[in-house]
């Protein structure tokens, strides 16, 4: 700003004493607390745009502010982009500094960081593999959305997450057939290498007009545009790789609803390739686990679904008929009256603990204290259909306690389990005290 304008001599008359002028267009001012701002009149140039792919750079000082407890610094030039248009900020470092966050706040891109960077000269470092990753999510993002808009499916709304995107889009459905259509397109431009070109800027809705986007945008002025060869043409100020080759690959995940309409999850580049490894690595090892080959994997599986169907039916009746057993046994067992058992069954399985509990709280006139040990747990159930008033929380305390239990219900019927197996005894005599017995 030339020293003899209008507008320097404006700013710089409000300022009157207080100013200490550091470099062109910059001033320092004091508040009554004695905090330090440092004020400017310079925007920032976004070397972001122009060297994308750079992750360093130098640059000086503008205006720094302390803000609820963070500073709010300016630069006369910086590769972080700040958070917009779905993609998030920046992070790195400030001469060591940690950057939290990268606002866009009123024209101008302030950093945030915990404390104050030393010295007027600032060294900027981006954490890279969060740059590049967010590139390749964004531009990924941008080639779905004309894919989907080539089957007539539109974005609505987009998430890049950290290790997916999500497209919302205006359909109630989209069956697997044509995802896997999608997909496959997707795929087909990524080996076609298409050249990316975010550097076109049109001063307005006129010079706009000349160009066919995907989605109307609602910018009015300084509109910059993403171009994917003749495929796709958007309004977009995010950060972009220079061709599709770079997202590698494409991979759908699957759908929600939300809203009437749906979300679609996608894998884009080093996020694809992992889940790839992991799927890989998965399916790998349950091809040695069921002595089978990935094509014939689907159909093994199946058959292991329904022997485990078939065998999970035969264990329940074994169980039923394990548990009338019981149920005889116990019955045979009986000395007091009113009739009451307190037992530790046999180790079994949780189906016919069930099964038994359920089975001996239909027998009349029966109330009982069970317990069961099954791998590193005690399971207990306490019925009581004669006592009405029986005290639930005495009983927590004075008995549930011994086997550091867990467990609820309510009357006549309670149940749960505790984790000290080897006081089964200890839990069953501190009931028989608790009714006198």
């Amino acid at each position: 700003m030339p020293e003899n304008s209008e507008t320097y001599r404006g700013f710089t008359s409000l300022l009157g004493p207080r100013k200490k002028k550091t470099s062109p267009g910059c001033f320092f001012l004091f508040t009554r607390k004695g905090i330090c701002y440092l004020y400017s009149m310079i925007n920032t140039t976004a070397l972001y745009y122009d060297t994308p792919y750079e992750s360093s750079f130098q640059a000086k000082l503008l205006s720094s502010e302390k803000r609820n407890g963070k500073w709010h610094i300016e630069l006369d030039r910086t590769l972080f982009y700040p958070e917009g248009g779905g993609q998030p900020a920046d992070k790195g470092s400030l001469n060591g500094v940690p950057v939290r966050d990268v606002q866009k706040i009123a024209s101008k891109i302030i950093h945030i960081t915990d404390r104050m960077p030393a010295g007027d000269t600032i060294f900027g470092e981006l954490d890279w593999d969060r740059r590049y990753y967010y590139m390749v999510q964004h531009t990924g993002q941008h080639l779905l959305s004309a894919t989907l808009k080539s089957r007539g499916i539109n974005t609505v709304s987009v998430h890049l997450g950290d290790e997916n995107i999500t497209i919302e889009v205006d359909r109630m459905e989209c069956s697997a057939s044509e995802m896997e259509e999608v997909e496959d397109l997707a795929n087909s431009w990524i080996r076609d290498n298409i050249a990316v070109n975010n550097s076109t800027v049109v001063k307005d809705r006129g010079e706009l007009e000349k160009y066919s986007l995907r989605r109307e945008t609602s910018l009015e002025k300084n509109i910059r545009l993403v171009m994917i060869g003749h495929k796709d043409t958007a309004a977009c100020a995010g950060v972009h790789v220079k061709s599709t080759g770079e997202l590698g690959l494409i991979k759908y995940e699957g759908f929600e609803k939300v809203r009437g309409r749906i979300r679609l999850s996608w894998k884009i580049g080093r996020a694809a390739y992992l889940d790839y490894k992991i799927k890989h690595n998965t399916v790998s090892r349950a091809n040695r686990l069921f002595s089978t080959q990935t094509k014939d994997l689907s159909k093994r599986i199946d058959q292991i679904v329904q022997e485990k169907s078939e065998m999970a039916e035969q264990i329940r009746k074994l169980e039923a008929l394990s548990a009338e057993n019981m149920v005889h046994s116990l019955n045979g067992s009986i000395t007091r009256y009113p009739s009451l058992i307190c037992r530790t069954l046999p180790e079994g399985s949780a189906g016919f603990f069930k099964q038994t509990v359920k089975k001996l709280s239909e027998k009349e006139g029966v109330s009982f204290l069970l317990t069961m040990k099954i791998r590193e747990r005690l399971l207990w159930a306490l019925f009581l259909p004669q006592d009405k008033d029986f005290n639930f929380d005495q009983f927590r305390d004075k008995c549930l306690s011994l086997i550091n239990a867990k467990g609820g219900g309510k009357s006549p019927l309670w149940q749960g389990s505790g984790k000290s197996t080897d006081q089964d005894e200890s839990f069953l005599q501190a009931f028989m005290a608790m009714k006198g017995l």
